[in-house]
C-alpha cells in the first residue's frame, strides 16, 4: 500500500478530519489496485477491472468512519470481506432473478464470473478442459457457506483465504496484513483450500468443465 496512504489512515484515526476526507479518494484508488491484482490473469476479455465491484465497496467502506482502520492491515481485511460479502450478495440476487426470468447481464456480473474463476483455480488446479484451456465455475454462495465453517475452525485460514480470495494480495501482502510470516500465510492457505474442497464437495459443489 501506498505508504501515503498509512500515514493518512494513522491521522485519521486520531481524529484528523482533514485526513479522512484525504484518505477516501486514495483508498478508492487502492481498491481498483486490489481489484486488478486478482483480475490480472483473466482473459482479455475481463476488462472492466472489477470497476462495480470497487464502486459497490467503495460505497460501503465510505459511509463507515476511517477513524476506524487503526492501520493498512486492518482495511485490507475489511475491504476483503466487504467484497467477499457483495460477491456473495450478488450470487444470491442472480439466483433470484434466474427464478423470475430475468437473465440480464451486468457488468458485476463479468466481475463476478471472473473472481469465481480464479477462486475456483485454485482450489481445483488440475482442472482442465480436453484442449487445456481451464474453464471453471464456482458457486460464491456454497463457497462462502463453506469459509463459514471454516472460520469455526480456524479463525486465521479463513482471514488468509478472504485476503487472497477476495483482496487479492498475495502471499507476502496477506502475511503483512495478518502480521505473520510468509511462510506460516504459505501453511494456512494450502489447509484452507483442502478443506474448502472437501467442503464444498460435501455440499455437493464441483467444478464445471
Amino acid at each position: 500500500m501506498n505508504p501515503d496512504i498509512t500515514l493518512l489512515l494513522s491521522r485519521s484515526a486520531q481524529g484528523d478530519s482533514q485526513a479522512a476526507s484525504e484518505l477516501m479518494p486514495k483508498l478508492y484508488d487502492e481498491l481498483r489496485r486490489v481489484a486488478r491484482n486478482q483480475l490480472r490473469q483473466e482473459r482479455p476479455d475481463h476488462t472492466l477491472q472489477g470497476t462495480a465491484l470497487v464502486n459497490e465497496a467503495y460505497l460501503v467502506l465510505s459511509q463507515g468512519s476511517a477513524q476506524k482502520w487503526n492501520d493498512r492491515q486492518h482495511f485490507f481485511r475489511l475491504a476483503s470481506q466487504v467484497m467477499r460479502h457483495i460477491l456473495v450478495d450478488h450470487a444470491r440476487a442472480k439466483a433470484a432473478n434466474k427464478r423470475g426470468g430475468d437473465a440480464q447481464i451486468t457488468s458485476l456480473d463479468h466481475t463476478a464470473f471472473a473472481y469465481a474463476e480464479r477462486c475456483a483455480q485454485q482450489i481445483y488446479p488440475d482442472a482442465l478442459t480436453r484442449d487445456g484451456a481451464e474453464r471453471l465455475e464456482l458457486d460464491f454462495v456454497a463457497l462462502d457457506a463453506a469459509l463459514v465453517g471454516l472460520q469455526a475452525l480456524s479463525p486465521r485460514q479463513a482471514q488468509v483465504v478472504d485476503l487472497r480470495f477476495f483482496g487479492g494480495l498475495s502471499i507476502e501482502e496477506a502475511a503483512l496484513a495478518l502480521e505473520i510470516s510468509p511462510a506460516t500465510v504459505k501453511r494456512e492457505w494450502t489447509m484452507a483450500k483442502l478443506y474448502l474442497k472437501g467442503a464444498m464437495q460435501t455440499l455437493g459443489v464441483h467444478h464445471a468443465p
